[in-house]
């Protein structure tokens, strides 16, 4: 419906017979003769003064912006702006202040062009159909010939080998394309009608919402069930057993913690949608109704018993308006809502019921399925393998299961040989025995007579026990002399407190002597500080760590370097030469792998300071805002590079406040064995270690450090020297 204030202009057809009629009347000297006698004419609105309210159909076809000459049967739309279409009703209305407007009922002059755009939807949406169809028949014709256990072609069985895992995506995707297809068809013909009714284009609206999450939820329903079918019904008729050992997914699937929370959200919010949408929807307002004027009546109607909660009484009756704001609903909307929540909850059910029957299938059969056979390969001892029917957890949990127990089977088959052809062999070792008896008791006298040569030889063991001992013992006092020339290169304690006031080094080695060293120096205002794990441990970790030591102090002490990545790839050229690692025939390819630092200024009264680092395969990790955050380290090592080549680091750079915390550390602490399944420490509850206890003392947290190493090696051998430093800004 489109309302044209009376001071435009206006198409007026059939003028004189709406003049003579009465039904228009005009301005007196406004028109002359020729005009009255026009048929179609355009006219400024201002030029008619009075008229009942009439509807005369085809009166007016459109606003325009100027006047134009007379106008003809035939319509010249050059000059004529704001068509929407063809006028099909015309009311013209005058209220009681004389204010009067025009409202033109007008049919879209797009119909040919609506229809065609709705008959290319059909037909897309009808090949897209046969062509599902012809996907889908291959698979109906391979599983009835199964059911009828008739002969297969490997043509269809290499089809549905191919395509069966695609079958989900290819059929949600194609209701998904369909849908799109459908509902933009169904935009583009409502944007192209014309119509400006607001209440057909709120509907529209409605409609369309409702039309996007209905099919949202078709295109999920159809994958998820699919995919419940392809994995739980169909899997072991298409493929081998030696085929579902293990997984045939090219997609990876979400963990199934995600697919938990996507299912939750499909069954509650998706449905739940609609019915806060009905809801929505059902409220109005007065002021929608076109009601002029609101009265107390109209108050009470919408406040219904809460009427007497609310007092009116001073109003006068024309300050109503204030309540044509006020939500309500009515009647219609009233039998919408309960329609769409109704709806809404019997979708939410079906949906509810459906998910979780198959997301608790997706997840226990495998599970009982898995057990079963480990049940089976126990009582049975021979090869159960479990079908792989996702790619999740679950799926990769009986991936290995099957890898395991056809290892275990090739092992046992391997003993069974083994225990067969040594039956045999004690059979002839018996023969063998009962004819070596009398041989036997010939030689005893020759036994009594080496007993006297053994015991001699005893007493040749015993001396060169001896001897073993005092070397041991030689070699015992060597390393613990080692062990004090390593002490004595490290920076002494109070060195190292002078220059890193809040700091803890957690130092742990394997043997007497180490691999692992820490550095700690200062050149001008910039303190160095280094943690060093050198190739092995024990007597070569101690001698590889003399010459990091040594080539550390060169770099820093003699040659003045202070960042990071030069001083890194100072000791790769430096361990290059020591080593010789060029020639292949004489060189040793050990290395070492570190975190340096350098923080200049450390003592002033700055609450921000720049921390450089460079690693070699040893990362940094800083504590930040109660947030832990880690520094890759350069993966390659100090020195091992035959083609004496010196490695480039990488320098960063870092802005710190007081209060952070820094830590460097070896790889000795993240790989210990122990805990009660004896596995390796890891590196991720070492973070969150760290994190938790950054704020307190640096001897706590030492302290704290070292009593969790201690509790999970318990029971284990150490497997590797540790070190740990901490710096609290």
């Amino acid at each position: 419906m489109l309302t044209t204030p009376m001071n435009s202009y206006i198409l007026i057809k059939k003028l004189p017979l709406l003049v003579d009629s009465g039904l228009i009347k005009m301005t007196p000297d406004t028109l002359n003769e020729d005009e009255i006698d026009t048929s179609d004419i355009v006219l400024q609105n201002n030029k008619i003064t009075g008229f009942e309210n009439i509807a005369i159909g085809g009166g007016i076809v459109a606003e325009v912006d100027t006047v134009t000459e007379s106008v003809t049967d035939t319509l010249n739309c050059e000059n004529i702006h704001n068509i929407h279409g063809i006028c099909n009703d015309v009311t013209i209305n005058q209220d009681e202040n004389g204010t009067s407007n025009v409202s033109i009922n007008l049919f879209s002059s797009n119909n040919d062009d609506d229809e065609g755009e709705s008959s290319i939807a059909f037909y897309i949406n009808l090949i897209l159909f046969f062509a599902i169809l012809a996907f889908n028949i291959p698979f109906k014709v391979y599983f009835r010939k199964k059911r009828k256990n008739k002969v297969i072609s490997e043509r269809l069985h290499d089809f549905c080998k191919k395509y069966l895992l695609l079958t989900p995506y290819i059929n949600s995707g194609a209701f998904l394309f369909g849908f799109i297809v459908l509902q933009t068809s169904k935009f583009i013909e409502h944007a192209h009608s014309g119509n400006t009714q607001n209440i057909e284009h709120e509907l529209f609206a409605n409609l369309f919402v409702i039309m996007i999450i209905s099919s949202l939820l078709i295109v999920l329903f159809t994958f998820f069930w699919q995919k419940h079918l392809v994995h739980f019904k169909y899997l072991e008729h298409v493929y081998s057993k030696e085929e579902l050992s293990k997984s045939l997914h090219f997609i990876k699937e979400p963990r199934i913690m995600f697919q938990l929370m996507l299912v939750q959200g499909i069954t509650t919010l998706l449905p739940l949608s609609i019915v806060v949408f009905y809801i929505f929807l059902s409220l109005s307002t007065p002021k929608e109704l076109n009601i002029g004027d609101l009265n107390s009546s109209h108050f009470d109607i919408l406040m219904g018993n809460y009427k007497k909660l609310i007092s009116f009484t001073d109003i006068p009756e024309n300050e109503f308006s204030i309540i044509s704001n006020v939500p309500y609903v009515n009647s219609i909307d009233t039998i919408l809502a309960s329609f769409g929540i109704i709806s809404g909850v019997i979708v939410s059910i079906i949906y509810i019921l459906n998910f979780v029957k198959w997301q608790t299938i997706q997840i226990t059969v495998p599970l009982t399925s898995l057990i079963n056979k480990m049940e089976q390969a126990s009582e049975t001892k021979h090869y159960q393998f479990a079908t792989v029917r996702t790619k999740d957890e679950i799926g990769k949990l009986t991936e290995g299961y099957n890898v395991m127990s056809s290892k275990i089977m090739g092992y046992i088959v391997e003993i069974e040989a083994m225990n067969e052809g040594l039956e045999q062999k004690v059979k002839d070792r018996t023969a063998e025995i009962e004819a070596q008896r009398d041989e036997i008791m010939a030689q005893r006298d020759e036994i009594e007579a080496q007993r006297d040569e053994i015991i001699t030889q005893r007493d040749f063991v015993t001396q060169q026990r001896d001897i073993i001992s005092f070397q041991k013992k030689e070699i015992t006092d060597s390393i613990n002399y080692a062990l004090r020339i390593q002490q004595a290169i490290l920076p002494p304690d109070n060195i190292v407190n002078q220059l890193l006031p809040n700091n803890f080094i957690f130092y742990q080695p394997k043997d007497i002597v180490c691999g692992d060293f820490y550095f700690v120096d200062k050149i001008n205002d910039t303190v160095i500080f280094a943690v060093v794990d050198c190739t092995g441990h024990g007597v070569p970790g101690a001698l590889m760590s003399v010459i990091g030591f040594s080539l550390l102090n060169q770099a820093v002490k003699a040659n003045k370097i202070l960042k990071p990545s030069e001083i890194l790839k100072y000791l790769d050229i430096g361990v290059n030469d020591t080593l010789r690692q060029s020639d292949f025939e004489s060189g040793v390819s050990d290395g070492m792998d570190l975190a340096i630092c350098t923080v200049t200024n450390l003592r002033n009264t700055s609450e921000t300071f720049e921390l450089q680092y460079a690693g070699a395969y040893n990362s940094l990790i800083y504590v930040k805002n109660n947030e832990l955050f880690e520094i890759k380290a350069d993966k390659f090592p100090i020195g091992c590079n035959p083609n004496g080549e010196a490695d480039n680091f990488t320098n960063h750079v870092v802005s710190l406040n007081k209060g952070n915390c820094i830590y460097l550390y070896s790889d000795g602490y993240a790989d210990q064995f122990g805990g009660t399944l004896g596995k390796k420490f890891k590196y991720k509850p070492l973070k969150e270690m760290l994190l938790l206890h950054h704020k307190s003392d640096v001897l706590e947290q030492k302290r704290i450090i070292e009593n969790t190493f201690i509790k999970w090696k318990e029971g284990f051998d150490q497997v590797d020297d540790v070190l740990i430093m901490g710096v609290k800004i």
